[in-house]
């Protein structure tokens, strides 16, 4: 599937994001309980931020990575 270029993905509600493609921005920002999947060889480029700590949920499949900081 096609990439995502975006400066930031905001993750809200307790919904799913499901990634086919790379993202690349600036950060993932988790502004509430949500999920984001990560499909297998597919990166993520970008920090990764929480509005809340332990809140949202990252699974990243197979050989996937995230080149950014994480927390």
């Amino acid at each position: 599937s096609s990439d995502v270029y975006a400066t930031n993905l905001d993750v809200e509600g307790t919904g799913t994001v499901n990634l086919n493609g790379d993202y690349t921005g600036t950060a993932i920002r988790y502004n509430a309980d949500g999920t984001v999947v990560l499909a297998n060889g597919r990166d993520v480029n970008s920090a990764i931020t929480t509005a809340t700590t332990n809140t949202g949920t990252l699974t990243l499949n197979g050989s996937s990575t995230v080149s950014g900081s994480v927390g």
